[in-house]
C-alpha cells in the first residue's frame, strides 16, 4: 500500500484512493452521486416495467376469464338447443308411431270384418246349395219361428 502521499489502487477497483485534502475528494463523490442517480434510474425503470408486466398479466388472465365464460355459455346454449332437438324428433317419431299403430290396428279391424264376412257368405252358400242338410233345416226352423 502507498503512503499518504500517493494514491493507492485496489486490484478490484478502478477508482483511485485518494489522501484527504489533495482536492480529488469531490470527484469520487460525484461519480457516486452519479451511479447512485443512474442505479436509481434502472431501478424506477425496472420497477416500471414490473408494474407493466403485471398489467397486462393481469388483464391477460381477465381476458382468458372472460374467453372461458363465453365459451360455457355458448356451450351450454348449444347443449339446451340439442336437447330441444332431440326432444322435438323423439315427440315427432312417436307422434309417427302412435298414427302408424292406430293404422294398422283399423286395417286389422277391416280384414277380420271382411273375412268374417266372406266366411259368413261361405257358409250362406254351402247352406243354399244343400237344402237338404241338418243345417239347412235348422236354418229354416228358426227362421220360421222368429217370423211368426
Amino acid at each position: 500500500m502507498g503512503n499518504d502521499k500517493y494514491p493507492c489502487t485496489f486490484p478490484h477497483s478502478s477508482q483511485a484512493v485518494v489522501p484527504s485534502g489533495h482536492g480529488y475528494h469531490g470527484k469520487a463523490q460525484t461519480d457516486d452521486r452519479r451511479e447512485t442517480a443512474g442505479a436509481s434510474r434502472e431501478k424506477e425503470q425496472a420497477e416500471s416495467l414490473k408494474r407493466e408486466y403485471e398489467d397486462i398479466r393481469g388483464k391477460a388472465k381477465e381476458e382468458s376469464r372472460q374467453i372461458i365464460l363465453q365459451a360455457k355459455e355458448e356451450a351450454q346454449r348449444e347443449a339446451r338447443q340439442l336437447i330441444e332437438e332431440a326432444q322435438k324428433e323423439a315427440r315427432r317419431q312417436l307422434e309417427e308411431a302412435k298414427a302408424s299403430i292406430e293404422e294398422k290396428q283399423t286395417q286389422a279391424l277391416l280384414d277380420v270384418k271382411a273375412q268374417a264376412a266372406v266366411l259368413s257368405m261361405e257358409e250362406a252358400k254351402k247352406l243354399l246349395e244343400n237344402p237338404q242338410s241338418s243345417a239347412y233345416q235348422e236354418f229354416i226352423r228358426k227362421e220360421g219361428r222368429q217370423k211368426v
